[in-house]
């Protein structure tokens, strides 16, 4: 039996068995989630036990693999290992509630010793299969510390009219993903930048800790990291308890300010939308030597970034499968390779050119 340990997240403890779905229900959300800013697990290591089947399910043989994937590069073993830029497959360990439309999923390598290592501004490509045998997939950061044993997690965002996430968070315990690591055009090694400027939106965060981890952790690094984290409601924010302590364990290497459209009663941060000022207030002067990293909702990488995102809309809001699927071998992201128009935006307005901006 595929068995689930509850784990600790922020202030409270979820457990889940194989078989149990989550419903994605504003009310019961609501209910379990309360207002406490997730945080990083509590330990590095999972499963706490190894509850791993001792052989591979139907599902994650190569046998029979989506369409998709006859043009990409698969490993050897599909089912052994961690993380490559071949294609493989990884059971999904746990799902954890964020908010009512937010979920951390957790998954797992076959082997708990095998340690999970992403090089800055690199993430991750999951694939899923649809019915009928159709395969859908999209870009993730996962937001695991480097060197953290038995797998890694990644934060999704539900789109209702789409074809990608209604179908991952359907998935149970014990189901398959695939995945392969996907290294973006931003290369970041110490001493490129003296000030790297990020701004995130929701789940847009993941990308942005991996750099500002990547920074942080080098002592002989001396890069200066801001950070304008924007989300709707205070219990919204992601990762707040460790942006926290790091903001306090490198008070004059990293600062974070907080934004939000929907503040509580003494809120103290900015609020609202991402704004010329909050830009001009938080973030490095435009330059060569500085960069802005961005990543969020679509409307905020067209208000601020210059991005169009209409190509994304065409595929990712439709419940038609084989639609979504088709338009989307047509497009290419405008996220993963950077692309916009520097002609327009916050980010131009304020005096930004593009190679002193990264969309991710």
């Amino acid at each position: 039996m595929f068995r689930i340990a509850s784990r600790m997240v922020g202030a409270g403890a979820f457990g889940f068995t194989a078989g149990c779905m989550w419903q994605v229900s504003t009310t019961g959300a609501e209910e379990l989630h309360h207002a406490s800013p997730i945080s990083c697990l509590s330990g590095r290591v999972w499963p706490p036990q190894n509850t791993l089947d001792t052989e591979p399910r139907p599902e994650l043989k190569k046998e029979g693999w989506p369409s998709f994937f006859a043009d990409g590069k698969v490993a050897a073993d599909p089912t052994k290992g961690g993380l490559t830029t071949n294609w493989k497959v990884f059971k999904l360990e746990e799902k954890l509630p964020i908010n009512h439309n937010t979920v951390k999923f957790v998954f797992s390598f076959d082997d708990p010793e095998t340690e999970y290592t992403l090089p800055p501004c690199s993430t991750l490509e999951l694939g899923v299969r649809l019915p009928g045998g159709q395969g859908a997939y999209r870009l993730y950061t996962p937001i695991t510390p480097n060197n953290t044993k038995g797998g890694f997690e990644c934060v999704v965002k539900l789109y209702t009219q789409g074809c990608f996430t209604p179908h991952l968070f359907k998935m149970n315990p014990g189901d398959a993903i695939f995945a392969r690591v996907k290294h973006l055009k931003l290369k970041y090694k110490k001493g490129d930048y003296k000030n790297v400027g990020c701004i995130a939106g929701g789940t847009g965060i993941a990308p942005m800790l991996q750099v500002i981890r990547a920074v942080l952790s080098d002592p002989e690094d001396t890069t200066k990291v801001s950070l304008l984290f924007s989300n709707r409601r205070y219990r919204d924010i992601l990762m707040k308890a460790e942006l926290d302590d790091l903001a306090k364990r490198f008070p004059d290497r990293f600062n974070v300010t907080y934004c939000l459209q929907e503040p509580p009663l003494g809120w103290e941060g900015e609020v609202g939308r991402v704004t010329h000022s909050m830009v001009a207030r938080t973030m490095p002067q435009p330059g060569p030597e500085n960069i802005v990293c961005l990543s969020g909702p679509d409307k905020m990488m067209e208000l601020v970034g210059g991005c169009n995102m209409a190509n994304t809309y065409l595929w990712r809001n439709t419940s038609d499968l084989s639609l979504a699927v088709s338009r989307a071998k047509q497009v290419s992201s405008p996220i993963a390779n950077n692309q916009g128009n520097m002609m327009q935006g916050i980010l131009f307005e304020c005096g930004y050119k593009d190679g002193e901006v990264y969309r991710f």
